[in-house]
């Protein structure tokens, strides 16, 4: 999973926790309703397909804890062990930056300056006649 993708799925996880949890309910048993309707339309009993959809499906509260595992809702952690982690490498960084400070001045001035020289050699090579 791209890393600005688990960003975004960790932030609707943090802010709307309760609304994805009920999304993810409603989707699974949307899944189970589908299913069961199938089998009606086959020919099954009302109550036989809905119980044959719940067992084909395999356990809802198994595939309800994976779902709320991969969007980071639920799980160790309380889902976020990716993002605690990306937040423990940033200070990390910063803290060694701020003991450093003729390196973070070289870390930060050196692609501003190669950046900023490339930009001004293509201008002046694109305005040649």
């Amino acid at each position: 999973m791209k890393w600005w993708v688990s960003i975004r799925f960790w932030l609707r996880a943090r802010t709307r926790r309760e609304a994805l949890r009920t999304e993810i309910d409603e989707e699974l048993s949307h899944h189970i309703r589908m299913r069961a309707s199938e089998l009606i339309a086959e020919g099954w009993e009302k109550e036989e397909a809905h119980r044959s959809a719940r067992e084909r499906f395999g356990g809802f509260e198994r595939a309800r804890r994976a779902c709320r595992t991969l969007y980071m809702v639920d799980g160790e952690n309380g889902g976020d062990g990716m993002m605690r982690e990306l937040w423990r490498d940033v200070r990390h960084t910063l803290r060694a930056l701020r003991k450093q400070p003729a390196f973070a001045a070289a870390v930060i001035l050196t692609p501003g300056l190669g950046i900023g020289a490339n930009r001004d050699c293509r201008t002046v090579i694109l305005r040649r006649p």
